[in-house]
């Protein structure tokens, strides 16, 4: 998926790099619950999906293998990262320290059956499920 505004200079990097990996460029939404709901309408047929953010475009090879295949079992994977950092809860003026071993960052890709992923975007949108 890719902004309208941003599909041709990708078509020019494409032809410049000379990248032949066929692939369809389908418009983004306002928002990524949109974008994806996109790209999933341009699917057809059986398989896993990737979703990916673009602003973490330096993931590596062995994360993406690693998730699709759990994928091809688990029918739908996401990657989590723990966390180092120090966390704060702020509530009403307060900071408290929160303990970091309950909380992990939570990564792209995510990986699913499409069907299943197709059946999740089936319902209407609710603010929760990108929080």
């Amino acid at each position: 998926m890719l902004p309208e505004t941003q599909q041709s200079l990708w078509k020019q990097l494409c032809h410049e790099a000379r990248f032949t990996i066929p692939h369809t460029i389908v418009a983004g939404g306002e928002t990524r619950y949109q974008s994806v709901k996109n790209g999933l309408s341009s699917i057809t047929g059986e398989g896993l999906v990737g979703v990916h953010d673009g602003v973490r475009p330096l993931v590596s090879s062995e994360v993406i293998t690693r998730c699709y295949k759990e994928a091809e079992t688990k029918k739908a994977v996401v990657p989590v990262v723990d966390t180092i950092e120090t966390l704060r809860k702020v509530s009403n003026g307060k900071s408290e320290t929160v303990n970091r071993n309950e909380y992990k960052f939570v990564q792209t890709p995510q990986v699913f059956d499409i069907k299943l992923l197709k059946r999740a975007y089936m319902q209407n949108f609710n603010p929760s499920f990108t929080k």
